[in-house]
């Protein structure tokens, strides 16, 4: 039996801001560079419904993914970049971030390479998502 290799380590976190969006296309703006990447966790959250069908309630088993919750654990994030990824304005003079109570978090896609404990590695981009700040701590889910 072959042995499947599990994700090790995280490294290369990106995040790129959604700058349009309509039916048939997004279009995102400059990609950036987080450093200090420690951990990624993500927990899929699913809904399974029953396809009745032949007097069947339960013909088939339909499972889709409805949201991808995503904790990122980095060193440290710059003001300017909280700033930017919770929707509040930072003052690039005074070099602070000011909250208001009507901020909105853009979406953004964030992307990331994880190690393998076979050397190799996988690619990962989530799409579209918005950060949120929770207990002092930014949390993202992705939609």
């Amino acid at each position: 039996m072959d042995k499947k290799a599990v994700i090790i380590g995280v490294k290369g976190l990106v995040i790129a801001p959604i700058s349009a969006e309509s039916s048939s296309a997004t279009t995102y703006g400059a990609v950036e560079s987080i450093p200090g990447v420690i951990e990624i966790a993500m927990t899929k959250n699913v809904t399974d419904e029953k396809l009745g069908a032949d007097d069947n309630v339960a013909y088939e088993m339909l499972t889709s993914l409805d949201t991808v919750d995503v904790t990122l654990n980095v060193a440290a994030l710059g003001t300017k970049t909280v700033a930017a990824l919770l929707g509040h304005d930072y003052d690039n003079t005074t070099k602070s971030m000011t909250v208001a109570s009507d901020d909105v978090a853009p979406y953004y896609a964030i992307g990331f390479e994880a190690t393998k404990t076979d050397g190799t590695g996988r690619k990962v981009w989530l799409l579209r998502g918005r950060f949120s700040d929770s207990d002092g701590r930014i949390k993202r889910s992705a939609a």
